[in-house]
């Protein structure tokens, strides 16, 4: 009995009870939720209806739901945005087409005429005078500026002044005393000078009646040479107040209220020869310049006008100033396309 029982419960749980594992697999089909209906995304339901393009510039589309097509759009829109933006807030001229475009901030008038006064021109007037000063500046304040090496040139100079200065009387009363000799050279030493002077102005008026830039500034530099080197040749006798050789005991005394040192022919000659010669370097010139020059400077001493030292400061004074105007930084006026052809063929 015991065993029919046994068979017949085992018989039960082969057949008629439902596994484990097939409990468990029916429990998971009664709770897995059924898929839901698939939904659009923004991007689907956009194309989907006809929209309007207030509605593209408002829709927000995230990188993770935009395709790469709208994506480009969307760069291409912002883009376009942009470029539209910046031309419409540039002002068009009356005259220019829909596609010229002016700079939003043209140069006024004011500020031209402004850059055209930081570029000097050589000629009359304000500019001249402040040439003038320019150039009185920078002798005055030159031995600020002097080094070692500028020692070269200043010590012999200097020695050889001196040496000038003690045998001066010397010199004076071994030349020509005759009236007529003096008178001769007073007027060879007056005519070179005054020539010298009236090729400057000469140089400046043709060259400004036939359009030749460098003719006519080669006057203009010449005038100022001549004019900066007068000056300072004039501040000097003043200090000096040195006498003539033809004053009391023909020792050329200083401080005595003479006007002997230096000589303002030499300083004048010099500073319009060498301005000349610096313009026109050619061997024609440089001999007639510099002859001329020389000329007036012997003419001074033979006339008893001044001492040999006084001539060679004063031409010393006159090739300084000739220089600085010369090899000035301060930009130029261009010259004439003859004088550009000449200057290219030598």
């Amino acid at each position: 009995m015991k065993l029919c029982c046994f068979y017949a419960v085992l018989a039960i749980l082969m057949f008629g009870a439902p596994s484990a594992s097939q409990t468990r697999l029916d429990i998971k089909s009664e709770t897995k939720p059924e898929p839901a209906a698939p939904q659009q995304t923004k991007s689907q339901e956009i194309v989907a209806r006809k929209i309007t393009p207030e509605e593209i510039t408002s829709a927000e589309i995230t990188p993770a739901e935009a395709t790469p097509k709208e994506a480009t759009n969307e760069v291409m829109n912002e883009v376009t945005k942009e470029a539209t933006e910046m031309s419409s807030s540039r002002p068009m001229t009356e005259s220019a087409g829909p596609h010229s475009i002016e700079p939003s901030n043209p140069p006024a008038p004011e500020a031209q005429k402004e850059a055209q006064e930081k570029d000097p021109e050589n000629r009359l007037g304000k500019s001249f005078v402040g040439h003038l000063a320019l150039d009185q500046k920078q002798f005055w304040t030159a031995p600020l500026n002097w080094r070692w090496p500028d020692a070269k040139v200043l010590v012999p100079f200097a020695g050889f002044t001196a040496a000038l200065l003690a045998s001066d009387a010397a010199i004076s009363r071994r030349l020509p005393n005759g009236t007529s000799e003096i008178n001769g050279s007073l007027k060879i030493s007056n005519y070179g000078a005054y020539s010298l002077i009236g090729a400057a102005g000469s140089f400046y008026l043709w060259g400004h009646f036939i359009h030749d830039d460098h003719l006519r500034e080669t006057g203009f530099l010449a005038g100022e040479a001549a004019l900066n080197s007068a000056a300072v040749a004039y501040l000097f006798k003043t200090m000096t107040g040195r006498l003539r050789p033809f004053e009391a005991n023909g020792n050329g005394t200083f401080f005595r209220g003479g006007a002997s040192f230096p000589s303002e022919h030499s300083a004048i000659a010099w500073s319009v020869a060498s301005v000349i010669a610096h313009e026109y370097p050619g061997p024609l010139t440089k001999i007639a310049s510099y002859g001329l020059a020389s000329v007036v400077t012997l003419a001074r001493v033979t006339s008893k006008q001044h001492f040999s030292s006084d001539v060679v400061v004063g031409g010393a004074l006159g090739w300084y100033f000739a220089r600085e105007v010369s090899r000035t930084s301060r930009p130029r006026p261009r010259r004439s396309e003859l004088e550009q052809a000449r200057a290219r063929s030598r």
